[in-house]
């Protein structure tokens, strides 16, 4: 991609004329050193944000370290990326509401064609919800929780994904993440309405950090796995 080559070198020239090191510039944007080292080898990006701060920190016009185009990218990014996390907030508002939502409509003496309402307009929201995260993650390739961890807190991936390859287990490791999340969910609301799970909290953590667990072994490239390996040997 170009446009994260042209503003890499141009962080790494004006760091350079400062007398920087990439650890002084990481301590200024409060981000890692491997974030700047990332940045200016145009692994990823910067969100328009960061871009600001570090036109400030440069003393230069914002114009002087991105063009128009890569500006308007860097705001449909960070646009994303607010969204992105709102849809967490949004997820996790639907799994916290599910519990006493359950539990009232199994108390209440209007059942039937109320309760199948609300549950329909629950699982539309959560459908909904869902498939807009896998629309996002899938638009900035992200493949993993770490991924998606990384770029909720800026550290913006700059999409080169290889698209050519369209097998099944291509598919399968581009989307690995929100697979793991869709099958997780189907497999704990069979469990719901098999062993009624909701109505113990300790057994649906206790699912749900287990269900964590096993997508991260059974992510062959999981940067987790990987680091653990790395310290093995």
């Amino acid at each position: 991609m170009k446009g994260s080559k042209a503003i890499g070198s141009r962080i790494r020239v004006h760091r350079e004329a400062l007398g920087m090191s990439q650890e002084e510039l990481a301590c200024a944007c409060h981000v890692s050193r491997q974030t700047i080292s990332s940045w200016e080898n145009a692994k990823t990006l910067p969100d328009i944000q960061t871009v600001a701060s570090l036109a400030n920190i440069f003393d230069i016009e914002l114009e002087e370290l991105v063009s128009d185009e890569e500006a308007r990218v860097a705001k449909r990014i960070s646009a994303d990326r607010r969204e992105l996390k709102l849809l967490w907030i949004v997820l996790l508002g639907i799994a916290i509401l599910y519990f006493p939502v359950d539990k009232l409509l199994e108390d209440t003496t209007h059942q039937g064609n109320l309760s199948l309402i609300i549950m329909l307009l629950f699982l539309a929201a959560l459908a909904a919800t869902i498939g807009r995260i896998a629309f996002l993650t899938r638009k900035h390739h992200l493949s993993n929780d770490v991924e998606l961890g990384d770029y909720m807190l800026g550290d913006i991936k700059k999409g080169s994904a290889d698209r050519a390859d369209s097998s099944f287990a291509s598919f399968v490791k581009r989307n690995y993440f929100i697979i793991s999340i869709i099958v997780g969910m189907l497999f704990w609301f069979v469990l719901d309405v098999v062993f009624a799970l909701s109505e113990s909290l300790p057994a649906t953590i206790a699912f749900a950090v287990l269900w964590i667990v096993l997508e991260i072994l059974l992510d062959p490239s999981h940067p987790l796995k990987e680091a653990i390996s790395n310290k093995k040997h």
